[in-house]
Formats: C-alpha cells, sequence, structure tokens
C-alpha cells in the first residue's frame, strides 16, 4: 500500500532534506519577483525626478531611459536568483567558475551577440536616434516604437503586427518623427476651354485660407503647378505636420479638397 510504503520511506530526515531547498528557493522566486517590482518603481520614479528637473527633455526620452534601466535591472536580479538557487539545490558553484578559463572563447564567442545588443542599444540612448513613441523604420520594420529595453526593441507597426528585433541588428534608422514632415495631396485639374485652372486655384486658396485644422504645424497652402499630363495640371496643396500624422493627414486633406472641387464645380481627376 502507499501508505505503508511513505510511512517506511520518508522519514523526518527526508523531508527535512526536501522541503528545506524547497522552501529556500520559494522564499528566492518571492524575493526577486519582490526587489524585482520595487526596482521598476525606484527607476521610474528616478528617472521622473531626474528629467523633470529639466523641461528641455521630452517625456519619450525618459520612457526610453525607464525601459532601459528596467530592462538591465531585470537581467541583474534574474541572473543573482538563479546563481542562488542552484547553490540552494547543492550545486556547487565554484567549479563552474573555475572552468571558465577553459569556457572562455566559447562564452566569448556565445556573447559577443549579446555585447552587441547591449553596445547598440546605449547608442540608441546616447545618440538619440529614437524614443518610446517615435515611429521609425529600422531592419526591416517600421511602426510606433514602443520600448527600447537592455537587449532589444519592440516595434508595433499600423496593423498591430509587433515586431521584437534585436539592437545588434538595428544598423540604419529612419526616424519621421524627428521634425516636420510635408503633407502634400497633388489633385489633377481638366483643362478646357474655361479657365478651370484659374477657378482650381482661386477655390484652393480660399479653402487653405480658411482651413483650422491643429494637427498643422505650418497651414496647407497652394503651391501651384507641378506637372502637366494629358490635358490636365496638376496642382499640389501642402503643409507641414508631425511625421506621424502625414498619411492620416494627407488622407484628410485629400478628401476635404475633392468634396470641394465637386461642390464648385470644378473639374479634376
Amino acid at each position: 500500500m502507499l501508505s505503508d510504503w511513505i510511512v517506511r520511506n520518508v522519514t523526518p530526515q527526508l523531508v527535512k532534506q526536501v522541503l528545506g531547498p524547497a522552501l529556500s528557493v520559494l522564499g528566492i522566486l518571492l524575493a526577486w519577483l519582490l526587489l524585482l517590482r520595487l526596482s521598476h518603481g525606484a527607476i521610474d520614479r528616478l528617472v521622473r525626478i531626474r528629467f523633470n528637473e529639466t523641461s528641455i527633455v521630452p517625456s519619450s526620452k525618459a520612457d526610453t531611459v525607464s525601459f532601459l534601466l528596467r530592462s538591465m535591472a531585470r537581467y541583474i536580479l534574474g541572473f543573482l536568483a538563479i546563481a542562488l538557487i542552484l547553490v540552494q539545490l547543492g550545486i556547487n558553484l565554484t567549479p563552474i567558475l573555475a572552468s571558465a578559463g577553459v569556457l572562455s572563447l566559447a562564452v566569448a564567442l556565445g556573447a559577443q551577440t549579446l555585447v552587441k545588443d547591449l553596445v547598440t542599444g546605449l547608442f540608441i540612448l546616447f545618440e538619440d536616434q529614437f524614443n518610446v513613441g517615435d515611429y521609425v523604420e529600422t531592419a526591416g520594420a517600421s511602426g510606433i516604437v514602443e520600448s527600447v529595453g537592455f537587449r532589444i526593441t519592440r516595434i508595433r507597426d499600423s496593423s498591430g503586427k509587433l515586431y521584437i528585433i534585436p539592437n545588434g541588428s538595428i544598423i540604419q534608422v529612419v526616424n519621421h518623427s524627428k521634425g516636420l514632415a510635408l503633407v502634400a495631396v497633388d489633385i489633377p485639374i481638366k483643362i478646357g476651354k474655361e479657365p478651370e485652372l484659374e477657378k482650381a486655384i482661386s477655390v484652393l486658396d480660399g479653402f487653405c485660407s480658411a482651413m483650422t485644422v491643429p494637427d498643422f504645424e505650418e497651414a496647407p497652402r497652394v503651391l501651384g503647378p507641378v506637372g502637366v499630363a494629358d490635358s490636365k495640371v496638376i496642382l499640389r496643396v501642402a503643409g507641414k505636420a508631425r511625421a506621424s500624422r502625414r498619411e492620416e493627414l494627407e488622407r484628410f486633406l485629400r478628401g476635404e479638397i475633392v468634396k470641394l472641387l465637386k461642390r464648385e464645380s470644378v473639374p479634376f481627376g
């Protein structure tokens, strides 16, 4: 019977040998979770206090620094927790550490990628290549930067896909959130016997003058003809806005212009 086997074999000494390390491992895991939460909270508070002292530092920069420091804390605390758990399980770390000389070449080769990711992440931060919230293109991905970590950067595109990119793979970055982007719409105006071009320019000038859209940093204006094709003159209307809003504002501007030209009976298309 199982109960008889337990009585014969499960001794108080055996229970102590098994239960002691198990409780120690559980305590280490709980302490790791507690320290992880405390360190994340302390990092967030310190970063906010530090950057709030300088008004010229954007909040996205503070978010980027906070993500990076939290990632470093997570790796360090995780390494220490694993080492303590191995000790509690009776695994002597001294031979492992002593064999570092023999394994140094293998470890160095294996750590090259990790070191490259870390160094690249630090350069991304210090060179201000991009921050959390920026719209970027890099390593075959484009989207909004969600986090910059110790080893990886997370980018989410407009369809909701999340790209997890090792920092070492980030060689070239196109940051669309630095400065202002040109929001331009080209409208083909049909040219006939009537002065449609002059009418179109007049209508669009009035539209731009009356337009009040706070999303534009520089209000749209008619730049004039930019091309001719098949009895049509291409008129360009352009303004400036944040790069992350360029496509959205171009769609909005194009839709409003089409409705206006139809209302004013200006031939286009």
